[in-house]
């Protein structure tokens, strides 16, 4: 009973710390000074380290119950926090190579701990029965977006489409889970349909994101109203999409429609969407490296918790010259149209590279269409 009673005492002082932590008023890092993020970080170590005891101490009570993992979650939102600070501070390009090598590798660290944490509750909300919970859910989700906070990687072909390939079935698992418990029309589950199409928007799966745009539409409009500001964030996947399928005059419609609702003017445009993710066959440039996103702000398929940290040391020193070539797609996947944007004297050899390439034809609704984006390739200086 004593012993109870002191664990009890001992839980309380530390919640009552991070309680007090959580309150504070979480700041946003855009226009942040270096000073400010270090002496948030500073906080957030501290934080951290609280959430971690309290973890532990449940984990040595009972490493599978619910208490548990739910001071795994609450540890969870601290190092997520921690890690998009670091984030913040690693990508300051004023920094020494050295200094930002040290950042990089902390930032690493950091989504190492927090991917950790992400999947140990989510195994112990599984063994628990709970595997099909809201909450589970909801980890599900914060795994697969994990990687847009990630530092800077470079993974093979192969590994960005593995983890392409987990972080899709991370989405519709929790969105099955949602719609199960929650209903197809409650806002967490529409929530999820939008970031899943964000999800594919992202990775031009231009015919999956345009279909769940759609299903929030329907959904949304009947829910919020038709000029509801909740329908923003569809529309405009539905108008970028628009754009890049070489359908500027409905994309235009869509621009009004945005407009409409938030006052504000709105236009998509086409060329600055890399479609290199719908490449079937690629002709490479021996001098240049291929990524699905910007190597100098990737926020891609770049777990780096499942990196190789030698590769990592090498390429975070490389120096990169980007040129984008922008390209117009055929029905068919063919290149049919190439500019390059910004000085070369390589031009013939990468409009011939761009012209080789061949990419899966846009099919929405068994209606094949064009496609107007870009290829950039990375030059290693």
């Amino acid at each position: 009973m004593l012993k109870q009673k002191l664990l009890l005492l001992v839980l309380l002082a530390l919640f009552s710390n991070l309680k007090g932590f959580s309150q504070e008023k979480i700041q946003d890092t855009k226009n942040d000074s270096q000073e400010v993020i270090v002496q948030r970080i500073k906080k957030l170590d501290a934080a951290v380290k609280e959430a971690e005891k309290i973890a532990t101490i449940r984990k040595n009570a009972n490493s599978l119950s619910i208490s548990y993992a739910v001071s795994l979650e609450k540890l969870s939102h601290l190092q997520k926090e921690r890690l998009i600070y670091l984030r913040k501070q690693d990508t300051n390009f004023l920094l020494k190579n050295n200094k930002r090598q040290e950042l990089y590798e902390a930032s690493r660290e950091a989504a190492i701990k927090y991917e950790n944490t992400l999947r140990e509750a989510l195994d112990v909300y599984s063994k628990f029965n709970n595997g099909e919970s809201l909450a589970a859910a909801t980890l599900k989700i914060e795994l697969a977006l994990l990687t847009d906070i990630l530092p800077i990687g470079f993974p093979s072909e192969e590994k960005q489409k593995e983890l392409f390939a987990e972080r899709e079935k991370l989405f519709t698992q929790a969105l099955e889970i949602q719609e199960k418990l929650s209903g197809n029309e409650s806002d967490i589950t529409l929530n999820t349909i939008l970031l899943l199409g964000n999800f594919y928007l992202k990775y031009v799966e231009f015919e999956k994101a345009l279909e769940l745009y759609e299903r929030y539409l329907n959904i949304g409009e009947k829910k919020y109203g038709i000029n509801n500001r909740n329908l923003v964030p569809a529309l405009r996947g539905i108008g970028i999409i628009l754009a890049k399928t070489d359908r500027e005059a409905e994309a235009d419609n869509i621009a009004l429609r945005v407009s409409s609702i938030t006052g504000k003017a709105e236009k998509y445009f086409a060329s600055n969407v890399n479609l290199i993710g719908r490449a079937t066959k690629i002709q490479k440039l021996f001098y240049a490296e291929l990524f699905i996103s910007d190597p100098v702000n990737d926020n891609g398929l770049t777990s780096l918790a499942r990196a190789e940290t030698s590769a990592s040391k090498v390429r975070i020193n490389k120096s990169f010259k980007k040129i984008v070539v922008n390209i117009l797609v055929d029905e068919n996947g063919n290149v049919i149209e190439t500019k390059i944007l910004g000085e070369t004297k390589k031009t013939k050899e990468i409009e011939e590279a761009a012209r080789a390439t061949k990419f899966r034809p846009f099919i929405y609704k068994n209606v094949a269409g064009k496609m107007r984006g870009s290829i950039i390739y990375n030059f290693v200086e």
